[in-house]
């Protein structure tokens, strides 16, 4: 049994590779074929005609919106930020008052130029968002609200500015993707061929039945 998995494993490490390195960039294009980066989607820089939200009615009756924060947006949001399911959740201070969480892909954040009103520290345009449901599980959802009861107006939703760009494919996990799922096929085959082998030649015992007829 030992020699059957060091054989699998030695045949299968080779070829699990060489798939990952041919195999991998059509699957990477087919996931990237799969997600909105337009521009205009979730996620993206805000454009020209993107209305900004000032409020949690705004976002009600808007499909799309930016909201306007302070340059130190960043630092200010980092020690409020909630961990849930490896994934961050910002919290965002609405003009209206009001406080919300938000998913950010701060990449597509746009850093608005000085200006007369503006002299010291011009304000921030964060990506496109949606006012989105938030599902809690069941098993969590009273135990964190209690905790954030607090903290945001309305926790049943949360704003959504990462979208797919937030959360884009890559050609590494692509590669890592098909170079797991190979190797297992790969080393299972081999494993089971070695093993039958060498137990046709006399060279391993074959292993008792699991159950005996009675």
């Amino acid at each position: 049994m030992f020699v059957s998995n060091i054989l699998g494993f030695v045949m299968a490490v080779p070829l699990s590779l060489l798939a990952g390195f041919l195999a991998s960039p059509i699957l990477y294009e087919y996931q990237m074929a799969r997600v909105d980066i337009g521009p205009g989607s979730v996620g993206t820089e805000a454009l020209l005609d993107t209305p900004a939200a000032a409020s949690i009615a705004d976002m009600e009756q808007m499909e799309y919106f930016t909201i306007e924060v302070k340059r130190d947006f960043m630092s200010a949001s980092s020690h409020r930020a909630l961990k849930w399911n490896d994934k961050t959740y910002y919290t965002i201070d609405l003009p209206s008052g009001e406080r919300v969480a938000a998913l950010i892909n701060f990449k597509a954040a746009t850093k608005m130029a000085y200006t007369d009103s503006r002299p010291l520290a011009p304000d921030t345009l964060l990506p496109i968002g949606q006012w989105v449901e938030w599902k809690h599980p069941s098993s969590d959802e009273k135990s964190y609200q209690n905790y954030y009861d607090g903290l945001y107006m309305d926790f049943s939703h949360y704003v959504d500015m990462s979208g797919d760009p937030g959360s884009l494919p890559t050609k590494s996990h692509a590669f890592g993707q098909v170079m797991i799922v190979v190797f297992l096929i790969l080393y299972i085959f081999f494993w089971w061929l070695s093993y039958r082998i060498g137990v046709n030649k006399g060279l391993l015992k074959p292993d008792p039945p699991l159950f005996k007829g009675k």
